[in-house]
This record gives C-alpha cells, structure tokens and sequence, in this order.
C-alpha cells in the first residue's frame, strides 16, 4: 500500500485509478501538471506544494477531491480551479489552504481541520456550500498581512451550509503583527473553539454561547469575562 509522497516537478500525471494517491502526499511544483483523465472523484493522502490543479477530467466534467486519509499536516499554496469541482477534507490532520481557489463546487470538511490562510483561499472569501461535520474544524489565519480580519471571518461564516452538527471554530493567530481581537459573539452552532499558533486572540464578548470546550494549542489569549469562553469554560 503506497504511502510516500508523490512529486510532480515536469510533464503530466494522469490517474486512472481513483485511489491510487489515496494514501500519498501529491505536491506539484515547477512544470508538472495533474489530469483526472476521465475520473470524477479522486482521493489524495495529503496535498502540498505550490502548483494548480483544475477539479476538471479530459471530458470537462467537474471533479470531487478528497483530501486527507493519510492523517498528514499539509499546506497546499496552489489554485484549486474548475467550475462544478468540489473538496472534501477527511482524516485527522490540518489542511492549510494558502493559495488563490476558484472552484465552485462547494467544501465539505469530514473531519480534522482545514485552515485557510487568506479569503482569497476560500472561492468568493465564504464557506458558502461548505458543511462542517461534528468534530471537524473550520480555522481561520488571522491578523497577519492579507490576513483574516474580524469582518472577513465573519463574512465566511454568514454563508456556511448549517448541518445542525456541532464544529469547533479555529483562530491561528502565529503571524499576526499585534494581538487579534474578536468581538463577535462565537454562538451555540459552534460547539468548541480552538487557538493555534503564537500570538495572542483576545476574545471581547462576554456572551459566547459556544457549549463545549476551549482549546490552546499554542500562544496565549485574553479574556474580557469567563463568559468569553462559552458556557463550559476549559
């Protein structure tokens, strides 16, 4: 069962087999390029690296992407394209998307957590169309240059499809300049909430509503009340 990472730096790649990467790392990098030849859905380990992948197959039908199952951190700065082609992030580990996306076909994310550096990550800078399993983790890179901003984050949210089961909502806060502030209320739709990186999230409202718990994963935060963390404070 092939597991490594796979690299393409020149020429084309073509899968004949949905699951033949399903377990494997791709990075695209230099010339190389991706075809889905004539598959639909195709499942990837992990995926990094800086080249484009259009969610399209040689017969011009959309393409759904699944990312993760090698349970990887990975962070994939290329434009995932392609009208009617969708991701789907599964598997314990973090995808970060820090590249320019225009897919529209919508994101699911299954499980573990799928961060997004920039709203241009995002295709329109919302998670509309995109549903957050129970578990999983929407997280969102905040305060540093082209950034989320406490508007752009709540932008992306106002258009998630509510699946009525409860996500945990993610702040990464490692390159901001200064400490990040949200105001905002993070409400009972959420059921956790998680800090990643250094730096430091102040969170302002003193009326969070989210029910489960808070986690640190790195940096520090401020708090105006206890009430700040939801009702089951740690």
């Amino acid at each position: 069962m092939y597991g490594g990472n796979t690299l393409i730096s020149g020429g084309t790649l073509v899968l004949a087999n949905s699951l033949a990467l399903q377990y494997s790392s791709l990075n695209i990098s230099g010339s190389g390029t991706l075809s889905f030849g004539g598959l639909t859905a195709a499942s990837f380990g992990g995926l990094q690296g800086p080249g484009n992948i259009a969610l399209t197959n040689a017969n011009a039908a959309a393409v759904a992407l699944t990312v993760g199952g090698n349970g990887a951190a990975t962070t994939y700065s290329g434009n995932l394209s392609g009208a009617g082609g969708s991701l789907v992030k599964t598997g314990a580990g973090a995808l970060l998307l820090a590249g320019s996306n225009t897919f529209t076909g919508g994101t699911t994310i299954t499980a573990g957590v799928l961060q997004v550096k920039t709203p241009i990550a995002l295709p329109g800078g919302t998670l509309s169309g995109c549903a957050v399993a129970g578990g999983a983790t929407v997280s969102f890179n905040v305060g540093g240059q082209g950034e989320f901003t406490e508007s752009a984050v709540n932008a992306a949210l106002a258009k998630r499809r509510d699946d009525r089961r409860r996500r945990s909502l993610g702040f990464d806060t490692n390159d901001a300049s200064a400490a990040f502030t949200y105001s905002s209320n993070i409400g009972a739709s959420f059921g956790s909430l998680s800090k990643f990186g250094s730096g430091v999230l102040v969170l302002a409202n003193t009326q969070n509503s989210y029910p489960g718990s808070s986690n640190f994963n790195g940096g520090e935060i401020g708090l105006s009340s206890l009430g700040s963390l939801g009702t089951h404070p740690c």
